[in-house]
């Protein structure tokens, strides 16, 4: 058994708040997930296997849920067309809006977790959000799995919590050898404050103290921003005089495509590389040609000539209207996850879920998944230059496992 980690969180909700998750918390009536699980429940006479995803639906990251929340559809419709679980139970997936809200997810976590009806619960979107829920989670035995949740302590929770996603870590020490590959000089660094964004700048500085002074750049400068801001002129004039040719963002899209904007306006030629958390095609919708030429690195190649990538990247585009990005294939791929471990443990069982998901041995969308004795997966990463609207895989780019790059230095 893991050492369970204690967060000490103070969450505020009032009882009408509670009275309006509880209106908001299943999912949408004309849901053609639910309908599909209900003609399937009709047909076989077997009671639904539930599962739970929660996320932004609205407010400000609502794009990543509504993402997430499309490939769960996806998944759970093919898994129904297939006969369902366990012998024809279709699978049954509810949805929570957490809004990506530390406030209102405990709320949410207990409406889930008190449901002895669900079996899995797929989500949350941020990893303060995710390690909010997690130890309610954690006490009712249900396992979460997340796609985005890149905090390092996140897994170690306990035995319950899983990801299908790289830790910022891993990210970061990409990104520090895109800019050794790029011919970065002078590097100034743009982090949200917030708790992921602290602790992304915690994981590249502990990095970059690993390599300082070998590589051929340095770090010359970090920039704090709220979520949400928009009038970046502040930090570009302290960037500028720190005569930076490289910005390494720490945000979200909806945070890089307005700086990258601003930036570019007054010096073109600025390079700006950033992890998956701004791996969107928002990220090019509000940014145009500010951002060509941003490098990111990311777990997924809609161009992967793979035929059940392809498939799923056609199925996405039908629903959303646009390629899906590593966490949306990731959510697509824990679906998966839980449904082969129902079928593993002959059984919807919270429990038995969670003994099952340690023997995971999948061919996914995304590469071959097992999780290691604290529930991560174990991840490869790609890196994509944004080229004429359009990510492009850099197939060329050595990226070493860090490692080997340090010693190499």
């Amino acid at each position: 058994m893991r050492r369970k980690i204690s967060i000490a969180l103070s969450i505020i909700i009032i009882a009408a708040n509670l009275g309006a998750c509880a209106s908001n918390a299943a999912a949408p009536a004309d849901s053609k997930t639910t309908k599909a699980s209900e003609e399937s429940t009709s047909t076989s006479g077997s009671a639904p296997i539930k599962i739970a995803f929660s996320g932004p639906m609205t407010g400000d990251y609502a794009e990543y849920g509504q993402n997430f929340y499309a490939a769960c559809e996806i998944a759970v419709d093919e898994i129904n067309s297939n006969g369902g679980l366990l012998d024809g139970s279709p699978l049954e997936l509810l949805q929570f809006d957490d809004k990506n809200s530390q406030e209102e997810v405990g709320a949410i976590a207990e409406m889930i977790a008190s449901d002895d009806s669900i079996s899995a619960v797929l989500g949350h979107f941020s990893s303060g959000v995710a390690m909010t829920a997690a130890n309610t989670y954690l006490d009712a035995g249900i396992p979460l799995l997340s796609a985005s949740a890149s905090h390092p302590d996140y897994s170690g929770m306990g035995e319950y919590i899983f990801r299908n996603n790289v830790l910022i870590s891993q990210e970061v020490e990409t990104v520090l050898q895109i800019c050794q590959n790029s011919g970065s000089k002078r590097v100034g660094v743009l982090v949200l404050k917030n708790d992921w964004g602290q602790g992304a700048l915690q994981a590249m500085e502990a990095a970059y103290e690993q390599v300082k002074g070998k590589v051929d750049f340095e770090i010359v400068l970090q920039e704090e921003v709220m979520d949400g801001t928009e009038e970046f002129s502040a930090n570009i004039t302290k960037f500028m005089e720190k005569d930076c040719d490289t910005i390494f963002v720490l945000t979200m899209y909806a945070t890089f495509a307005p700086f990258a904007n601003q930036y570019r306006t007054l010096n073109p030629d600025i390079k700006m590389f950033s992890v998956g958390s701004a791996y969107s095609t928002e990220l090019i919708n509000l940014g145009g040609s500010a951002v060509e030429g941003v490098r990111m690195c990311a777990g997924f190649n809609p161009e992967n000539p793979d035929p059940a990538a392809q498939k799923f990247v056609q199925q996405f585009n039908e629903k959303t209207g646009h390629d899906p990005d590593n966490m949306a294939v990731q959510t697509y791929e824990n679906v998966n996850m839980v449904a082969q471990a129902i079928e593993r443990a002959k059984s919807a069982d919270r429990a038995a879920i969670k003994d099952a998901l340690y023997d995971t041995d999948y061919d996914a969308i995304t590469g071959h998944i097992t999780f290691d004795e604290i529930g991560d997966a174990q991840k490869n990463l790609l890196v994509f230059e944004v080229s004429d609207g359009k990510f492009v895989e850099l197939k060329d780019m050595n990226i070493l496992p860090w490692n080997e790059f340090v010693a190499s230095l």
